[in-house]
């Protein structure tokens, strides 16, 4: 078989004229010229239609031309199965070394057994012997090539063997393609219906012999639940959310000791907080903590009613630096000690615009900390607030009455309007409990 290359030169012929190729044009056309001069330029398109056709040869005694060298693979080696497959693969090959003759042959059927029990004590083989049945089936691929890869166990070839292949496969691809992979996010029950009204329609246009088998239902949501979920995510949520689902934790963050990283963050709480003399509910308060990522130490924290702001901000890292000694002698009831204190490198806030403030940026220069800001919806840089809000809600918030939970599905039939009304003691919050970070 050979081969050619568009280089300038190259020879071909049409209508009974030879054509040299000369250059490709600014236009991206193919410059040919004959022997009296004449210029051709087709595209690259029209040049490989002639040549598909025929219209089209290329001239075989020439210099451009390539021969495609044929190469024989290598068989599979042994080091590429797994290791127990590859050490029966040795231990069939010292049965068949001892029991083939230099032809090939096998021992008799009467005398096989007795060789095969001599040949495992020999060996010391820890498992059964194997039966004549077994060495026949085990010396018919081995016997020729004596090539003991042809002894590994076929492992991989058992299991259920794909039903949507070829002509199936590409109409199936076609419907996901239209349906399934798009941002309307369309269930896996259209890409069924559609399919299945697909290949209907095919084989009432298509003869009796090149008619389509329709596959089961469960088959088709199989192979799309099978489609690679990286894909699917970019097509139905967009490319920020498969990136995060899809990432690879390849190592862990390192901070050296305490004080050299905070991070910062608010969430707003799933619970409603009742006035303790009327009973109407006040609303959902809002919950700003700093975080210590080396000792996962809460440096401080502040509940409000307000949405965050410069003021929150500010007014929680104060008490992040400052020591905690004054403020837990308000509160006799609390037994530990909280140590938290002193003056962080580099602090780690979310790109809100609370902590983007003129008034905020100042003082951080002014205390000497460094604001390292994350890549925009990037929560997982900051992970250690993150996940303190997660067991806040799970250990805590979610089992005082009152909680909203996280979402509508989670919620159930929980009533928490209710819950308020008729709980003997309501989560309340009064006029000294909302100053616990003052």
């Amino acid at each position: 078989m050979q081969s050619f290359s568009l280089k300038s030169g190259l020879e071909v012929c049409r209508d009974g004229r030879v054509w040299r190729f000369r250059t490709r044009t600014v236009n991206n056309c193919l410059q040919f010229s004959d022997d009296c001069g004449e210029l051709w330029a087709p595209t690259e398109v029209e040049f490989y239609t002639l040549y598909e056709k025929r219209e089209l040869v290329i001239n075989p005694e020439q210099r451009h031309l390539g021969v495609v060298p044929q190469i024989t693979n290598a068989e599979r080696d042994l080091s590429t199965y797994p290791p127990d497959h590859a050490d029966e693969a040795c231990r069939r090959q010292q049965y068949l070394s001892a029991l083939l003759d230099a032809e090939g042959k096998l021992p008799a059927k009467e005398e096989l057994p007795k060789r095969i029990a001599e040949v495992s004590s020999a060996i010391s083989d820890t498992k059964q012997p194997p039966s004549p049945e077994t060495i026949y089936r085990w010396a018919r691929p081995f016997r020729r090539s004596r090539n003991v890869a042809r002894l590994v166990p076929q492992h991989c070839r058992k299991g259920r063997k794909p039903v949507i292949t070829g002509d199936v496969e590409d109409l199936l691809l076609d419907v996901i393609n239209d349906f399934y992979l798009k941002p309307e996010r369309l269930p896996i029950m259209k890409v069924w219906f559609e399919f299945k009204e697909r290949v209907e329609t095919h084989n009432r246009n298509a003869a009796p012999s090149a008619a389509i088998v329709l596959p089961s239902r469960s088959s088709v949501y199989r192979y799309v639940e099978r489609l690679d979920s990286y894909i699917v995510d970019i097509a139905r949520k967009g490319k920020r959310v498969a990136n995060s689902n899809c990432r690879v934790a390849a190592t862990e963050m390192q901070v050296s000791q305490i004080l050299d990283r905070w991070e910062i963050d608010h969430t707003l709480l799933d619970v409603l907080i009742v006035d303790s003399k009327t009973g109407k509910v006040i609303g959902r308060p809002y919950l700003t903590v700093v975080i210590d990522r080396k000792s996962r130490m809460v440096m401080s924290f502040l509940l409000h009613l307000a949405a965050p702001n410069t003021e929150s901000v500010l007014r929680v890292i104060e008490r992040a630096i400052r020591p905690k000694h004054e403020w837990l002698s308000r509160y006799p009831a609390v037994i530990n000690t909280w140590l938290a204190r002193g003056l962080p490198l580099r602090l780690f806030p979310d790109n809100a615009a609370e902590f983007h403030a003129g008034y905020v940026y100042y003082a951080f220069n002014d205390l000497g900390i460094e604001l390292m800001y994350p890549r925009t919806r990037g929560p997982e840089m900051k992970g250690a607030v993150e996940r303190f809000f997660r067991t806040l809600n799970i250990d805590l918030i979610h089992c005082l009455p009152g909680t909203t939970r996280s979402n509508v599905k989670d919620k159930g039939d929980y009533a928490t309007k209710g819950a308020i009304d008729n709980m003997s003691t309501a989560v309340c919050l009064s006029g000294r409990s909302m100053h616990l970070s003052d």
